[in-house]
């Protein structure tokens, strides 16, 4: 799922659609310091444009 998207541009759109989301915590979210919840879950597919199995590896 490689949608060329810079951490700024993410935070962007997730605080467009209504998830308070900073850049830094953007960034602690892709490097696992930070869990992230079910309903973020739901904003962060929303923001990328795909459902929420896409943002979970296959198993």
């Amino acid at each position: 799922m490689d949608q060329d998207l810079t951490q700024e541009e993410l935070a962007t759109k997730c605080n467009v659609i209504g998830w308070s989301l900073s850049r830094s915590t953007l960034a602690k979210i892709e490097s696992c310091r930070r869990q992230v919840t079910d309903e973020e879950t739901i904003f962060m597919a929303k923001a990328l444009g795909v459902r929420i199995e896409k943002l979970y590896p296959d198993s």
